[in-house]
């Protein structure tokens, strides 16, 4: 290079090099001037209460142990708790240490915008607000508590009022970038402990507006429990969940389900089934026991349970009851949307080979159900009342091995033996109807019936289909055959006989207390003097009573009303050479009311006055009239 080149280059660089080492050190001086103060400020802000001041206003509650920022925007937490309600909801978040990147700029017009979060041990607890604790207190004992809230979650008067723009003065919130390790979630009833990873957006304007981006949450392998019981030993579950853009002014009560959409699979191990009970102690009086294993695919789209949910149960020792008595056996059990059907109903299913029906006292043999399979299905729409589709139970069978084990039950029942078998079967109609036939078979029965003992073998059958709106039930094709009855009292036993007893219009309407049964029956007997310890005390009148009426196969009809006041009228009867007619009321002091017995030779009058039976000998034909005429 040329002299005067190099003696050039000398002096420029000499003239710009301490310019520019001068600039560079006034740059670094004053980012570091600006770090310093943002060191200072920040750290100030955040290990104060003054942020936590400024957060926390009207519903919302923020604080921290512990927080600080080395890098502008991004903020180290120790010990956050964030606690929320709005008019139906309340939740908190608790994380024992979390990372996350704010926008700084967002800050000065109270958008509180985090970029990305990472959190350690976070709990986050959830609950929803009730009317009233009603039948429901065994789920709200189970609700998470949540500190500075009331014990249980009540609705406390109508909604607040709408908050003016003019008068907002909230801070938005938005979350985006979640990684959260979770020790803890507790949804209503439901807690969750253990290892899980929840990740996801949301957003958050409080009493206006909140969303929920496409969030998931992951169990691996912690314990679901609800209150004491566990629902799962180990839980294994991805959840997705989704919420649209919600107004949180215009919602109140199931209808924000209405803008979730969620999904879960997964499968949860050594279930005890007695978690149920805080479903069925307060709604159906009875409890369940057991062990068992859930398998769960199922969505929710808009407060609908979508097609191809399936959620299964399986239990080799379930037993379900009450003080008195107890089902118990291996039993699977189904929810099931059929994939394909959007809007299609909801199918309960329970299925088992054979559960024994337990708690008589004493060694009587239980009964025990044969080949169950019922099926239920139910409105889809879970922010609505369900409402029921359809229903059918398959035919199944009942065995009573011994009918002893009944009279065990309740020492005011009749004393039984013998052996029986019940078949059923049923199902509700599009009408809404319910549909049923059942049908039973006894072998060796012996009961006391007041004082009459009844001995023989029983068939029966009937048909019933419900009202519409359940008020009533009508029974058709119903008939009660006993083969070689014998009838005894006072150590004596007629001959064996055989008695049937049909009826095609008895109607049941159990909230009527005028008329709770009514119809018409038929009788028939093959030997009518077997039935005379029903009506005739003496056995020496039964005798003389029998030979002078001649007595053999029996015919009758009699129409009847059932109520607070009862009343048999007997159309009529015939058995041998003798007629019968006449009415009886049944009160609670006894039977009251008069039969006239007609043959060619003579008339008898049968009186019942207050439970006892008196026998008039050669009336006259209009024996019946008077007595009534003395009943007015």
């Amino acid at each position: 290079m040329p002299t005067n080149e190099r003696r050039d280059a000398r002096s420029f660089f000499g003239k710009t090099l301490p310019h520019a080492w001068a600039v560079a050190w006034r740059l670094l001086a004053t980012l570091a001037a600006l770090e310093f103060a943002y060191l200072t400020l920040a750290n100030l802000t955040l290990l104060t209460p003054l942020l936590q001041k400024l957060a926390t206003s009207g519903d919302i509650m923020v604080r921290y142990d512990w927080a600080y920022s080395l890098w502008p925007g991004r903020v180290v937490v120790r010990n956050l708790r964030v606690r929320v309600q709005d008019h139906n909801v309340q939740f908190q978040v608790a994380v024992d240490r979390g990372s996350l990147d704010v926008s700084l700029l967002e800050l000065a017009t109270k958008h509180f915008h985090a970029l990305r979060l990472d959190a350690d041990n976070v709990s986050y607890r959830m609950r929803h607000k009730v009317s009233r604790v009603g039948k429901e207190g065994p789920r709200l004992a189970a609700y998470p508590p949540i500190e500075g809230f009331s014990d249980p979650p009540l609705f406390e008067g109508p909604p607040s009022p709408p908050i003016s723009d003019a008068d907002y003065n909230l801070w938005d919130v938005r979350i985006e970038g979640i990684t959260a390790h979770v020790k803890e979630v507790w949804i209503l009833e439901y807690r969750y402990r253990g290892a899980g990873i929840a990740r996801g957006n949301f957003h958050v304007k409080p009493a206006r507006w909140y969303e929920v981006y496409p969030a998931s949450l992951e169990l691996e392998g912690g314990e679901l429990t609800l209150g004491d019981v566990p629902v799962a030993r180990r839980a294994y579950a991805v959840i997705d969940c989704k919420v649209d853009g919600s107004d949180a002014q215009k919602l109140s009560g199931m209808q924000p389900f209405t803008k979730i959409h969620g999904a879960v699979r997964g499968r949860f191990e050594g279930t005890n089934l007695a978690f149920l009970n805080a479903y069925l102690e307060p709604h159906a009086g009875i409890s369940a026991t057991g062990d068992g294993e859930i398998a769960i695919e199922a969505r929710l789209e808009r407060g609908v349970v979508a097609p191809g949910t399936k959620i299964e149960l399986q239990s080799a020792n379930v037993t379900f009851g009450n003080e008195q008595w107890r089902v118990k056996g291996a039993s699977a059990y189904r929810l099931a949307v059929p994939p394909g059907q959007p809007g299609a109903p909801i199918e309960l299913g329970v299925r088992a080979e054979r559960l024994v029906v337990e708690g008589s006292k004493g060694k009587h043999s239980p009964p025990s159900l044969e080949h169950l399979d019922a099926r239920l299905a139910v409105t889809p729409d879970v922010t609505q009342s369900l409402d029921v589709v359809s229903a059918e139970v398959a035919p199944l069978t009942l065995n009573l091995p011994d009918l002893g084990w009944i009279s065990a039950l309740d020492g005011d029942l009749p004393r039984l033996t013998g052996n029986a078998k019940l078949e059923l079967e049923g199902r509700r109609d599009a009408q809404r109807r319910w549909q049923a036939r059942a049908e039973a078979r006894a072998n060796s029965v012996d009961f006391k019936l007041k004082k009459v003992n009844v001995r023989g073998a029983l068939r029966a059958e009937t048909h019933v289909v419900s009202s519409p709106d359940g008020e009533s039930f009508s029974f058709s094709r119903s008939r009660v055959d006993l083969f070689q009855v014998q009838l005894g009292s006072e150590g004596r036993t007629t001959a064996p006989s055989a008695v049937s007893v049909a009826s095609d219009d008895l109607v049941v309407r159990p909230k009527d207390d005028s008329k709770r049964a009514t119809g018409t029956v038929t009788a028939h007997a093959d030997d009518a003097r077997a039935l005379l310890p029903l009506v005739v005390d003496s056995p020496v009148m039964r005798r003389i009573e029998g030979a002078l009426l001649g007595l053999h196969a029996l015919d009758a009809k009699a129409a009847f009303r059932m109520g607070e006041v009862s009343r048999v009228d007997l159309v009529r009867a015939q058995a041998g050479i003798a007629k019968a007619r006449g009415a009886v009321t049944l009160t609670k002091q006894g039977p009251t009311g008069a039969f006239l017995v007609s043959t060619g030779v003579a008339n008898l009058g049968v009186r019942l006055t207050s439970g006892e039976t008196h026998v008039d000998l050669f009336v006259g034909d209009d024996w019946l009239d008077k007595q009534s005429g003395r009943s007015r």
